[in-house]
């Protein structure tokens, strides 16, 4: 696994394929950026399926399929992309996301790429599109709508108030109307076929350690939890306090839609699954409606909020579609 230095900080890496193709083209670049408690092994141990990533160390593209080059990022503390300080927390502000990210393309040798983004990774993925949009090909968010904003005010306030209750009850929302609220923004979407999905209580769209408990899954959760070793040394996940470096630049820093699109023209692409606790799909298919971009779903029971630990095959296919629709 490369490592390259930024400062005081070792950034790991993972990369699969070949940067050329047989023609002698270069190969279109697809780079993952993992969300809150997952690192580059969320995507390389658990979507070997997509076609540039490896198994035994061989790529293997299914006969007919276009060919990618991959990059896998540890985003700065997790996995074993360690921060050399005595307090490293200070150096995990949201300002280094972006450098970090073109810090390895560069040492890639790689000029643009589509970013595949979950959860909170979503909010690194904007950063950057919206940042460094000559860097940036297309956009594919997986359960995340992170660092975009509606414009409407009426939207924004629903937003905001459903992932402030949201974060302060882990999801099960006591004192707050979030089945009204999600009917709301359901009720301005414009797809009568998403307006007439059948309607999820929040309070039933459980996170995946309550409801899965699969052998794999669990296994590649705990793994990947381990490797985050400087995360688990900082406190960051579990201290409320430590915790608002990582929560607040997403409502500081966040981008409203027209805002966002007046400097990213290329394709932003969501996809949820129904029964997603963190981040509801609602608010993602009207997100998409709003930016011009483009929604898909996944039934209930195929992944809650990691899709691509519970159905990689599908989410790959599902990725490859949407970058090359």
């Amino acid at each position: 696994m490369p490592l390259i230095r930024r400062g005081n900080c070792a950034l790991e890496y993972l990369a699969a394929g070949n940067k050329t193709l047989a023609d002698g083209s270069p190969a279109p670049v697809i780079t993952f950026i993992h969300g809150a408690g997952g690192n580059a092994m969320t995507w390389w141990g658990t979507t070997s399926s997509f076609v540039a990533m490896t198994k035994m160390g061989q790529v293997t593209p299914e006969s007919g399929q276009k060919e990618y080059y991959t990059i896998c990022i540890s985003m700065r503390g997790w996995g074993q992309s360690r921060i050399d300080a005595e307090d490293p927390i200070e150096f995990m502000k949201a300002e280094h996301f972006v450098p970090d990210l073109l810090a390895v393309l560069d040492a890639e040798g790689v000029q643009e790429t589509a970013l595949v983004c979950h959860s909170y990774g979503g909010f690194v993925g904007v950063l950057s599109a919206y940042t460094v949009p000559e860097r940036v090909t297309a956009l594919v968010m997986v359960s995340t709508k992170f660092g975009l904003k509606f414009a409407d005010e009426a939207e924004e306030q629903m937003r905001s108030d459903f992932e402030r209750e949201a974060a302060e009850s882990r999801c099960m929302f006591p004192n707050f109307d979030a089945k009204g609220c999600l009917e709301q923004i359901r009720s301005r979407l414009s797809d009568e076929r998403l307006r007439a999905l059948p309607s999820i209580d929040p309070k039933e769209r459980v996170m995946s350690y309550k409801k899965w408990f699969g052998t794999h899954v669990m296994n590649l959760r705990f793994q990947i939890g381990q490797m985050n070793h400087q995360l688990n040394e900082m406190g960051l996940l579990s201290d409320p306090a430590k915790l608002r470096i990582m929560t607040d630049p997403v409502e500081e820093l966040g981008v409203d839609a027209p805002t966002f699109r007046a400097r990213f023209s290329g394709k932003v692409h969501f996809m949820v699954p129904l029964d997603d606790a963190a981040v509801p799909w609602e608010f993602c298919a009207l997100m998409a409606e709003r930016l011009g971009g483009s929604f898909e779903e996944f039934d209930p029971g195929m992944g809650d909020h990691s899709i691509m630990f519970f159905s990689p095959d599908e989410c790959n296919k599902r990725i490859r579609a949407a970058l090359e629709s």
